[in-house]
């Protein structure tokens, strides 16, 4: 049997890689090249190939640290690196497959970056070839829901979430999609604002504006009886399954206004969709994993991979001058 050869994708072959995107198991929004091109940072797309066919790839944000090139990922891209598309056959098959992909891009990734961060997205479970090779490996965590049947949903929500939402729709809260991107973004910022972090909303626009030209976003917007925008969330959409990509509330929320805009998204995605899963994000930090684990979801784990000697001291100094910009 041939080896895994690893080789650049070019821009003509964009399609082909989304199309391969669309067919992997662990696939997701954040890898397609349009969603990396609106990021408007310079990236690269590894395709990993067995007799000229592609059996998996590689996405990685370039960047430069210390004149030395660095793989990461963009602002609001929840997922990158490794993808691949799980082969017919038996269990050892499958896990032999992965396997032999995920050791090629383990000998190829330090070879071509000196220093590199990658999240995986859930459905990529051999980590060995990375541990074996020195790699630092650590475990995240997102939350996923299956929305296939909202009254399944409804009876899963905590008591209080489904409390929240009779209350805020008895006070007259209303629910609002047909909105500008803009008055989602500025709900979202307040809520950086409060907690005193810096939103990067011209970011955030240009992916906003690529997506609504491909129909694949919809903003929900809470405002009460008198107008006033209360919380908002903003939800994205590949063909497998929604993603709660930014959210937050205004000064005046309600209690219940954000509960309701979820729940509002949840119902969209499910009937008029025909999607099957809610990814949630966001779940390593504590105060969102308290909100996100009311919704009744699946706990679901997935890795991210470090390398590089002095990766740990990087990513430390990095976010010791992230946090000095804020402050500044």
């Amino acid at each position: 049997m041939k080896q895994i050869e690893i080789a650049a994708i070019g821009e003509p072959d964009y399609a082909s890689w989304d199309s391969f995107v669309t067919a992997s198991d662990n696939g997701t929004l954040f890898h397609k090249s349009y969603w990396l091109n609106a990021s408007g940072r310079p990236f690269d797309l590894w395709g990993a190939y067995r007799s000229s066919n592609l059996v998996g790839g590689y996405v990685a944000s370039r960047k430069s640290v210390l004149g030395l090139p660095m793989a990461g990922a963009p602002f609001m891209t929840f997922y990158s690196g490794f993808v691949v598309k799980k082969p017919e056959g038996s269990l050892v098959h499958q896990i032999s497959f992965q396997q032999e992909v995920a050791s090629a891009f383990a000998r190829f990734l330090p070879e071509k970056y000196s220093w590199g961060i990658s999240l995986f997205s859930p459905g990529v479970d051999c980590m060995l070839p990375f541990i074996w090779d020195d790699f630092i490996v650590r475990p995240w965590y997102t939350y996923r829901l299956d929305i296939t049947d909202l009254d399944k949903v409804w009876e899963g929500l905590h008591q209080q979430r489904r409390q929240a939402i009779r209350g805020a729709r008895a006070a007259g809260v209303r629910v609002l999609t047909d909105v500008a991107a803009d008055k989602v973004v500025a709900v979202v910022r307040q809520t950086y604002d409060r907690q005193g972090l810096r939103f990067k909303a011209g970011e955030a626009r240009a992916y906003l504006a690529e997506l609504q030209k491909r129909k694949q976003c919809r903003m929900f917007l809470s405002v009460d009886k008198e107008g006033r925008e209360l919380a908002a969330i903003c939800a994205v959409w590949d063909e497998r399954r929604v993603y709660a990509l930014m959210g937050g509330f205004s000064d005046d929320h309600n209690g219940g206004a954000s509960p309701l805009a979820w729940w509002e998204m949840i119902r969209f995605a499910s009937e008029e969709l025909g999607l099957k899963e809610l990814d949630t994000q966001g779940t390593q930090l504590p105060r969102l994993e308290a909100f996100q684990r009311k919704y009744g979801c699946r706990l679901t784990p997935h890795y991210e991979i470090r390398w590089g000697k002095a990766i740990g001291t990087l990513v430390g100094i990095n976010r010791f001058l992230s946090h000095l910009m804020v402050l500044i």
